[in-house]
């Protein structure tokens, strides 16, 4: 088969080119280009370039007709010639540390609602994961190398993170997920771990716990990282007011199968009137299942609150009490930083805490 393309004519639909098959002419429609959405929606080329790229205040009228246009049409905006006009590639980089301590239904949350927002600025997302700090900034490294990324969302970040000065070093738009030592000149966004662990501290107690067990993982030392710190320092603060003991237990994130005996030797002794905050959902199940082998009561022998995302607190036998750590959200306002910082790299820095909700109260305190 051979092609032929000819221009067309003043009758000719737009973007209609002739092929030929066996001799016999055959039309066959062309990609519409840019010029075939303005002339059909009666404005100018460069119009329909700033509705496209959002680089202008354009009317409202004006806006519905262009992307009618588009609708009409079915054009697709080229991105290699988008690249060309803008400097930008419409992608951001997402580096995430996935090791034997992330708990990936708690992920999860930010993963999405990081996708969807950047998707709603018309902006794809590369992932980048790896196991350790370490692999994590040679991974970073690699994709700063290739120059695909408009700008970086960097999680889980440690209180002396090296991937903040390379980035830095590189002049690259970031926005940090977790707050370092140092935060002069960067944007990070974290949840208000201390105003979360104090909450959960006083709605326990308040609850009637006479003493309060918080569990986390030993994967993760809590004074290399902010949240984990400062969330400690809230569940203090916030059992200190109530005048109520606590303390933490790490558990072995390697091995969940030792949890049981680790908690029934731990809970028994202090029964009853015991509260537990579980940092994350399979913390939280172990709890629900010794309760349930040993028969032990909700709001008298064991008062249980979770601190990870609604959905699996909701899903939980019985369903969990729980103060959400809305991953989501976080998800979301680290992209609205980051567009920001993108769309004006001289806007002042910011380091924004995202405030915890309410406490859901379900059937386990």
């Amino acid at each position: 088969m051979t092609e032929r393309h000819s221009t067309p004519g003043n009758g000719s639909a737009a973007g209609e080119g002739r092929v030929t098959n066996n001799g016999n002419p055959v039309m066959r429609r062309k990609a519409p280009t840019s010029k075939d959405v303005a002339r059909l929606a009666g404005v100018s080329q460069s119009t329909v370039s700033y509705v496209l790229n959002s680089s202008r205040t354009i009317s409202k009228e004006t806006k519905e007709k262009v992307e009618w246009a588009i609708q009409e049409l079915g054009y697709v905006p080229s991105q290699g010639a988008r690249a060309l006009r803008t400097g930008r590639n419409q992608v951001l980089g997402l580096v995430v540390q996935l090791d034997e301590g992330t708990n990936a239904p708690e992920t999860m949350p930010y993963i999405n609602g990081i996708i969807d927002q950047a998707r709603s600025y018309d902006y794809e997302v590369v992932i980048s994961t790896s196991a350790d700090q370490h692999s994590s900034e040679s991974s970073l490294k690699k994709l700063l190398e290739r120059r695909i990324c408009d700008g970086f969302i960097v999680m889980d970040i440690a209180k002396d993170d090296p991937r903040i000065a390379l980035l830095k070093q590189r002049g690259v738009p970031a926005v940090y997920m977790g707050l370092p030592e140092d935060m002069k000149n960067i944007d990070a966004i974290d949840f208000d771990a201390h105003g979360a662990g104090e909450k959960l501290a006083e709605y326990v107690c308040e609850a009637g716990a006479k003493r309060v067990v918080t569990l986390l993982d030993d994967s993760r030392e809590p004074q290399e990282y902010t949240y984990l710190r400062t969330f400690l320092d809230g569940i203090n603060e916030g059992v200190n007011k109530q005048q109520v003991p606590a303390e933490v237990l790490l558990l072995p994130q390697t091995n969940s199968l030792v949890w049981q005996p680790l908690l029934e030797e731990k809970f028994a002794p202090l029964l009853p009137g015991l509260g537990v905050i579980a940092r994350n959902a399979d913390m939280s199940n172990a709890v629900q299942s010794l309760a349930h082998q040993k028969g032990w009561e909700y709001g008298k022998d064991i008062f249980l609150i979770g601190h990870f995302a609604d959905t699996l607190a909701e899903r939980a036998h019985p369903p969990v009490t729980a103060l959400s750590t809305r991953g989501r959200d976080t998800g979301v306002n680290a992209v609205d930083m980051l567009m920001r910082r993108i769309e004006d790299p001289e806007a002042n820095h910011v380091i924004r805490l995202v405030e915890p909700g309410s406490v859901q109260k379900r059937e386990t305190c």
